[in-house]
Parts: structure tokens; C-alpha cells; sequence
């Protein structure tokens, strides 16, 4: 009995269509050095930033907080610069003065 199931032809059409996995499918885990390396790129942008922050307007602690936000949490740090109400703004009260 073993030798007739031996001797059957395989159905190649059957066989190609459950041996198949999409080659081409766009997921997290196929791009992930990718988006890596875009977190990371983001993330140092952020720490940058964070840095010049320190020049401008806020407390010390907004600034110490950004700092802390953009080490930990990368590109969410701009969620905190967008947000914050004083934090990194300009030190100037009545914005530009021009000259005459």
C-alpha cells in the first residue's frame, strides 16, 4: 500500500499554491534596518536640538526634561517640544526690532 502512494504523481499546481509565501510582502520585521535606522536618525535630531534648547526660554527643569525625553524616548521629544508652552521659545519679548 505504501508503494502505490509512492508511485502517484504529485499535483505540482496543488503543491506550488500551499509551498508559496509572498516573497514581496512590506512588514515591520522586512524593514526594520530601515526604520532603525530612521528612529535613530530622528532621535539624534532630537538630542541636537534638545541641546540648543538649552540657550532659549524655560525653566531648567523643561530644559533637563527635554534632554531626558530625547535620550529616552527619541523622536517623541518633538511631541514635547510641540506641546510645551514655554519651553524653547525665543528670548526676545517683542520678537525682532528692525533698524533704521
Amino acid at each position: 500500500m505504501a508503494d502505490t502512494q509512492q508511485n502517484q504523481p504529485k499535483n505540482d499546481a496543488t503543491n506550488q499554491e500551499n509551498d508559496e509565501t509572498p516573497s514581496n510582502s512590506i512588514g515591520i520585521f522586512n524593514n526594520f534596518p530601515l526604520f532603525a535606522s530612521i528612529w535613530s536618525l530622528i532621535g539624534i535630531i532630537a538630542f541636537l536640538l534638545s541641546l540648543v534648547c538649552f540657550g532659549y526660554s524655560g525653566t531648567f527643569g523643561q530644559k533637563i526634561l527635554g534632554l531626558v525625553i530625547s535620550l529616552v524616548f527619541g523622536p517623541f521629544y518633538f511631541l514635547y517640544y510641540y506641546f510645551s508652552g514655554s519651553y524653547c521659545k525665543s528670548n526676545s519679548v517683542g520678537g525682532r526690532r528692525r533698524r533704521k
